[in-house]
């Protein structure tokens, strides 16, 4: 059976910052046919009750920036499930600040020091790695190490990068990095790392580097390869240039785990056959959990974000301004961490508007199942989107996505179509806060006028194949082709 290593910044529930946690958790056990393993750096901040899940298997020591450091690789069992872990707390634990990740120059030398200690751990472990599947800028490392690497043990070794978020480069100033890298200044100056003046971006490397590409859906990697910030963020030609080399690929989500009939985190549990009883009563709940003015005729729209231009924040908060001064039957919830100038405009919502809009302004891995099942509305007008996960759970806890047609966005919701009488979502083109409106505008017109209709279009939601049946057997083709089955 070939062998897949799968390397990743981050993986739930140990370290998660965003969606790329949910995937290296839950895409791996669904791709059949392959010994895959995931490993990650075994950080400080990981909650207690599962750092110490792992055990040291070895010790070993490498080279880094001028001196030997050591390291131990660990493994966990976890629900039956092995995962792997690089333990050098000189990296991943003594920083202090709490956060998974750090600033550009502190995260390159970190992750620097991961991949080289990957390659080190790998022929000690005597774990031979037919596929490398790297996952965005953190591990993207690896491809051009392996590139200079003569040994045997890693001579038919591929890689696959998988490109989440092109908006996440890695970038950061040139001296430290490239001294750090042990890698030759060529490859920096005018090679693969090389951007602008003296700045080196490890997500271009692995671009160039990496034997085979992916992305997180199909629409996302044509747009990968047109110009512009918000397409393929000025690293469109490098894209255009391994064009045969990328396929996209949509995310899925584990379906056990966001499953209303079973989530004991949610006040009230339902299925599709009875969603609206269990949503009106999971309403109820995040009203008075929330704040909000207790009203079963308000729709409810909710954002669970990281909030950020790219998250089309600053058009939610304009259009829920002009609807609530318009007296239209709304309510807001926000959850989620952000930029300061967007938790600053949510909060004077929240502030200006007690009863009808309501925020929880950080992060939090337990809320948003409740938020999700408690919502009429889930709005996602993002500015780009790779794929997008929070549309595809809100959809299985039966709140209506809102949602921009970019990405992953267009690729997984299909736009509601009364005359046909399909359709499980709301899709608007232009990036603009009346272009929302128009849709949420809609959406409110459906949702106070024909119950039957709304029924049915949260019975469709739900009913949307998230799993990651599909995308895994795409995957598993990927593999197959890249370790020449």
């Amino acid at each position: 059976m070939k062998k897949i290593l799968f390397v990743t910044a981050e993986c739930a529930p140990f370290a998660k910052a965003g969606g790329l946690a949910d995937v290296s958790a839950s895409l791996p056990p669904a791709i059949c046919g392959y010994e895959i393993r995931t490993i990650f750096p075994l950080y400080g901040i990981i909650r207690d009750s599962l750092r110490t899940l792992f055990q040291p298997c070895f010790s070993f020591s490498c080279d880094f920036d001028g001196k030997r450091r050591t390291a131990a690789l660990c493994r966990a069992v976890y629900q039956g499930r092995y995962f792997y872990a690089i333990d050098a707390p000189e990296f991943f634990v003594a920083n202090g600040s709490g956060r998974l990740y750090l600033d550009a120059a502190a995260d390159n030398r970190r992750f620097l020091f991961f991949c080289r200690a990957l390659l080190a751990a790998l022929p000690i472990w005597d774990y031979q790695p037919d596929l490398l599947h790297l996952n965005d800028w953190h591990t993207s490392f690896l491809s051009i190490m392996l590139r200079h690497d003569k040994s045997e043990f890693f001579q038919n070794t591929k890689t696959l990068l998988t490109i989440h978020n092109i908006g996440c480069m890695g970038i950061t100033r040139l001296p430290a990095v490239l001294r750090q890298s042990g890698l030759p200044c060529s490859d920096f100056l005018t090679g693969p790392f090389a951007w602008r003046i003296r700045n080196s971006n490890p997500l271009k490397s692995g671009i160039l580097t990496a034997d085979f590409l992916s992305t997180v859906s199909p629409s996302y990697a044509a747009e990968l390869a047109t110009d512009g910030p918000d397409k393929g963020n000025y690293l469109s030609r490098y894209i255009r240039r391994r064009s045969g080399s990328l396929v996209g690929i949509r995310n899925g989500i584990d379906t056990d785990l966001y499953n209303p009939a079973t989530d004991a985190s949610i006040p009230y549990r339902y299925s599709a056959c009875q969603s609206e009883s269990g949503k009106a009563a999971c309403k109820h709940s995040l009203q008075n959990r929330f704040g909000l003015c207790p009203d079963p005729n308000a729709m409810l729209c909710a954002m669970v974000s990281r909030f950020c231009e790219q998250k089309g924040s600053s058009l939610t908060c304009t259009c829920a301004e002009k609807m609530l001064r318009g007296g239209a039957p709304l309510q807001f919830v926000f959850l989620g961490d952000g930029n300061e100038p967007f938790l600053t405009e949510i909060q004077r919502l929240a502030d200006e508007f007690p009863g009808r809009v309501s925020a929880m302004l950080h992060f939090s891995q337990s809320l948003p199942p409740s938020v999700y099942a408690g919502a009429d509305v889930f709005l996602m007008p993002s500015l780009y989107e790779p794929c997008g996960l929070g549309q595809l759970i809100a959809m299985r806890y039966g709140a209506v996505p809102v949602v921009r047609r970019t990405g992953g966005l267009a690729d997984t919701i299909v736009p509601y179509d009364p005359a046909a009488d399909q359709g499980c979502g709301f899709l608007f083109d232009e990036y603009s806060a009346d272009a929302l409106m128009a849709s949420l505008t809609e959406t409110l017109s459906l949702y106070l006028h024909d119950k039957t209709a709304w029924r049915e279009l949260v019975a469709r939601c739900m009913s949307f194949d998230s799993s990651w049946a599909s995308p895994a057997k795409e995957y598993g083709r990927l593999y197959g082709r890249l370790c020449n089955e």
